[in-house]
């Protein structure tokens, strides 16, 4: 909390005004960088022309671009995941990354480009494959998660493709 009182030029009595504990001002940031991340999903969707598999593989490999380098961010993701506090909120963050991309998987079914498969399943797995590769990076300095995007994203899309 001194840390991050001294980075906003702010007292760390003001910043507990604002924030009762570590963990909820993790929380905000958390949710400020969901907000962020599922407008620059909805920006790639309004300007990708194109079947729905590569859409879902363009905002994967997006999510990774944002955060794969952010080594404080995924630490503090690791430690605050399990935070009773929190875990309502980070379930709401997987919920709505699971309905963003399962209307897409949805409309991909429909258009026949992904096979009949249960679109929230899809999505899980999708989001459980950028995760795979990020906590990797986490505890692996050495792995870069980016690198490895491109094989696994061929991988599991021949898997969903019609």
């Amino acid at each position: 909390m001194d840390d991050v009182a001294r980075t906003a030029g702010v007292s760390k009595g003001s910043l507990y005004w604002h924030f009762r504990s570590k963990a909820e001002l993790f929380g905000g940031l958390c949710e400020a960088w969901a907000l962020e991340l599922f407008q620059a999903w909805q920006r790639e969707a309004e300007a990708h022309e194109g079947d729905v598999v590569a859409l879902v593989g363009r905002v994967g490999e997006l999510s990774l671009e944002r955060i794969a380098d952010q080594g404080d961010l995924l630490r503090a993701w690791a430690e605050f995941i399990v935070h009773r506090e929190l875990q309502e909120q980070f379930a709401g963050i997987y919920r709505e990354s699971r309905r963003v991309l399962g209307e897409w998987i949805r409309r991909g079914i429909a258009a026949g480009e992904i096979r009949e498969l249960e679109p929230e399943s899809v999505a899980a797995a999708a989001t459980a494959g950028i995760e795979g590769l990020l906590i990797q990076a986490l505890v692996d300095d050495q792995f870069d998660a980016r690198a490895h995007w491109r094989t696994w994203w061929d991988i599991f899309s021949r898997g969903i493709a019609a």
